[in-house]
């Protein structure tokens, strides 16, 4: 907690972090955790104060929107495509290369879902891809702060500050009164939807 974050003040982060404020970041471990600065990733060790860039590089053209952890795995999400990361081991292959990638979760049987800048979201399972959006919304470009719920629903948010799910191949906008702000996370509890903005923690009753 207040610890660690004090750790973070005094320790010397990398060069050119103007924009760290916009970091990403994902807990690996109890001493270790990820985090984001443009177009790189670092890990950062809470015992040791050190921090090593694992991912990419500071001043590429290819920045970082999200790290996401997705079953067991880490998936880093660049505007070119989506990442699997393991400690000590190289870059990987991109998945859906020349997509800007926000967000990624793995469903109850196992099929990868991006969230994407331009092509709303994509369903990823194993030798097929499939892209859902809504051709004559303004909605559809862009999905992220992705989860399923207790009936299979995936949940997503546009970048306007509302909300969509996807039932089978059918996709339900879903208006929440007096959200006027940016929305950054989404968490179920049960038949609650947690939603956190700009403005604070706002409880949906899923239905």
């Amino acid at each position: 907690g207040r610890d660690q974050l004090t750790l973070l003040s005094t320790h010397r982060i990398p060069e050119g972090n103007t924009q760290l404020h916009l970091s990403k970041h994902l807990i690996i471990s109890d001493t270790e955790f990820l985090f984001s600065d443009r177009g790189a990733v670092y890990l950062f060790d809470v015992q040791s104060r050190n921090i090593q860039a694992v991912f990419g590089e500071e001043f590429s053209k290819r920045l970082i929107n999200n790290i996401c952890k997705v079953g067991h795995e880490v998936i880093i999400c660049t505007t070119d495509g989506a990442y699997f990361w393991t400690k000590g081991m190289e870059e990987t292959t991109p998945i859906l290369k020349g997509n800007s990638i926000l967000s990624a979760m793995k469903d109850h049987e196992g099929n990868l879902w991006f969230g994407t800048a331009e092509n709303g979201l994509i369903f990823y399972p194993i030798n097929h891809v499939m892209s859902f959006n809504q051709t004559n919304s303004p909605l559809q470009a862009e999905a992220t702060n992705l989860i399923q719920d207790t009936k299979n629903r995936i949940w997503f948010s546009y970048k306007t500050g509302s909300l969509g799910n996807l039932s089978g191949k059918v996709i339900s906008n879903v208006e929440i009164k007096n959200l006027f702000s940016k929305m950054h996370q989404l968490y179920f509890d049960i038949s609650k939807l947690w939603i956190s903005t700009d403005d604070g923690l706002i409880r949906y009753i899923n239905d």
